[in-house]
């Protein structure tokens, strides 16, 4: 399978294209002193995000063991949907904001479809 180039770097074929239901399940550890900058960021887009058409659930969560992760779930009515909120201006300034402040070895997303 090959990728699509998007807004945040390459987004699986078979996600951007899907006619169904796809979800992303991540994890981001935030430099240390960075969680406040991190966390004002995602709370700025959280109510665009949940207002996009095609969007079904879109949730961050700060870790209970571990202050400086946070798990990230959200879940889309197709590809094209998704496809269309990475390229969202404000998404366009969330990802320029971010790599100044997840920690280096940050693992990847994964994208699913639902059940």
């Amino acid at each position: 399978m090959s990728d699509t180039d998007v807004a945040e770097g390459p987004l699986p074929v078979g996600i951007a294209t899907s006619t169904g239901p796809v979800a992303l399940v991540g994890q981001a550890r935030i430099l240390p002193g960075k969680e406040a900058e991190f966390e004002r960021l995602v709370r700025s887009i959280l109510p665009k995000i949940r207002q996009e058409d095609g969007n079904v659930h879109y949730t961050v969560n700060r870790s209970h063991e571990d202050a400086s992760t946070y798990l990230i779930y959200e879940e889309w009515e197709n590809g094209a949907s998704v496809v269309k909120h990475v390229q969202q201006p404000f998404m366009a300034e969330y990802f320029g904001q971010v790599p100044g402040l997840v920690a280096p070895g940050a693992d990847a997303p994964g994208w699913s479809s639902p059940l």
